[in-house]
């Protein structure tokens, strides 16, 4: 069994994110699958009926910033590498939040730029992901940075507030993100990915395993 998460983040943007851990699931698991969040968007449980029913029945293709840049090209309008080669756009779309406190994101896409992008991809029935490699609220440096910040960014740290920042940015991003109707474009959203790694401030080697739950 995997699990989805539908997560709120409080005192921040109401926004319904989703973290999306898909695997074979049984018929009986179907049968009880819900949202965990009483307050999801209908948009949100939409997107988490449509995960679980396609669970198992095979994989959704992805590629990172597919209609931002490519091979020989950067910007060009309703392009993309997949598009190019295979006749279609991928079903699943790759975004990054990381720089999130600048105009412009760590891969060097806007993010006004990024904004139409995904609502572009969600319109054509597409499902977007978002990364977030952001910087580390201790050092000021970026992802990578390894120095110990997990703790200090912890409720009751030092660096809780400059965290809280950093999350009203994404929070705010996140909130541009609308239908033509208005409502808010359910996301995927994949925060501290590859926690079993030693490269990232939130990884094996600078931080703990009841730190890394706490976060």
């Amino acid at each position: 069994m995997r699990h989805l998460m539908i997560r709120f983040l409080p005192g921040l943007f109401p926004l319904f994110l989703i973290v999306v851990l898909l695997g074979h699931v049984t018929g009986a698991e179907k049968a009880v699958a819900r949202a965990i969040d009483p307050q999801a968007t209908p948009e949100t449980v939409a997107l988490f009926q449509r995960l679980r029913a396609q669970s198992s029945k095979g994989v959704l293709f992805g590629h990172q910033d597919t209609s931002a840049y490519g091979v020989g090209w950067r910007g060009d309008k309703n392009r993309s590498d997949i598009k190019d080669v295979c006749g279609d756009w991928p079903v699943v779309y790759g975004w990054d939040l990381g720089d999130s406190h600048k105009s412009v994101n760590l891969d060097g896409v806007r993010f006004e730029v990024m904004t139409r992008l995904i609502i572009e991809a969600d319109a054509r029935g597409g499902i977007n992901t978002l990364s977030l490699h952001l910087e580390n609220s201790v050092t000021g440096g970026n992802a990578w940075d390894k120095r110990p910040a997990v703790e200090n960014i912890l409720p009751g740290g030092s660096n809780h507030a400059t965290f809280l920042k950093t999350l009203d940015q994404v929070a705010t991003f996140l909130g541009t993100l609308k239908r033509k109707d208005g409502k808010l474009i359910p996301v995927v959203l994949r925060p501290f990915h590859e926690h079993n790694q030693d490269w990232s401030w939130w990884g094996t080697k600078a931080c703990t395993e009841k730190e890394f739950v706490a976060l």
